[in-house]
């Protein structure tokens, strides 16, 4: 008695309930991480994002005051998509025109799934 063949027969007509590749649905795209740094009299600065390592994922910096908000589109320094549902911190750190610098710590944040913004609060 052959009990396979009548299965595979019925598998060819029954949708699977299985999504083929579903954890492509757990990354949002676009601006999905928002910073705003609210700091002025500035020289220079810097805008770090870790992981929950300490690595640095992505930086921004310039020169003069920073933008009003800084978005984050997930992405890593190599473009790779950072997971979701993991913790991240960031710190900016900001230098006047005499040299000295100060270091402005976030709090933790999370990479939404979907896409929702976050607005991690210093």
């Amino acid at each position: 008695v052959d009990l396979r063949d009548p299965l595979v027969k019925l598998s060819a007509t029954w949708p699977s309930p299985y999504m083929p590749r579903p954890w492509l649905d757990e990354y949002a795209s676009g601006e999905i991480v928002r910073f705003k740094p609210s700091l002025s009299g500035v020289e220079r600065w810097k805008l770090t994002i870790a992981d929950s390592r300490s690595g640095e994922v992505r930086s921004f910096e310039g020169d003069g005051n920073p933008p009003e908000m800084i978005g984050w589109d997930g992405l890593s320094r190599d473009g790779s998509p950072m997971p979701p549902g993991y913790t991240y911190s960031y710190v900016v750190e900001a230098w006047d025109r005499a040299g000295n610098k100060r270091n402005f710590v976030g709090k933790g944040f999370r990479l939404p799934s979907s896409s929702s913004h976050v607005s991690p609060s210093r």
